[in-house]
């Protein structure tokens, strides 16, 4: 794992999971997806056992078009990315992503760091040459990150998610590794 001092002062462990690391991503999940409603899922809607958890972990570790990266800090979880790409030969080269970040570690630098790492990634294995994502428009903060690391906008996704009795729209985000 790579070692990085945070603008906090604290250092941040950054890599791919290893299979000791399923029981505490599964709590992380459950833990972020109650934090803050900028997710596709809260706490009781993360089902995923330990041992589906670890059938992810060396899934990722095997498609050379998927990657897993976890953050700790103190040895506690406190962010996770995953991109996964299809295993169509058409669509090899697009990979999708999802990252969280535990919300008292907002602001840390965290995510840019964690995104920074996964676009080297694809640039080093040129496996995946499209990273796409899907944010809600009013998650401003991770938009303009994504902005500022080169995503551009293709469109909008509309009724993507049902929270508080509204219906929330979300932008579709791309970015050409070339």
């Amino acid at each position: 794992m790579k070692e990085i001092k945070l603008i906090s002062g604290e250092i941040l462990h950054l890599g791919e999971p290893l299979l000791e690391d399923a029981a505490a991503m599964v709590t992380y999940a459950k833990k972020v997806g109650d934090e803050t409603d900028n997710l596709t899922f809260d706490g009781a809607d993360f089902k995923v056992t330990v041992k589906q958890e670890e059938a992810f972990i060396k899934m990722h570790k095997k498609e050379e078009n998927h990657l897993c990266l976890i953050s700790k800090i103190d040895n506690e979880i406190v962010g996770m990315l995953s991109i996964s790409g299809s295993n169509r030969k058409r669509c090899k080269h697009i990979g999708e992503f999802g990252i969280s970040i535990m919300k008292k570690h907002w602001g840390k630098q965290i995510g840019t760091i964690m995104l920074e790492d996964m676009i080297e990634w694809a640039k080093k294995h040129g496996h995946v040459t499209k990273i796409d994502l899907s944010v809600l428009k009013k998650n401003e903060r991770a938009v303009r990150l994504y902005e500022r690391l080169g995503f551009k906008h293709e469109g909008t996704r509309s009724r993507a998610s049902f929270q508080g009795g509204k219906y929330l729209d979300t932008y579709l985000m791309g970015l050409e590794i070339d």
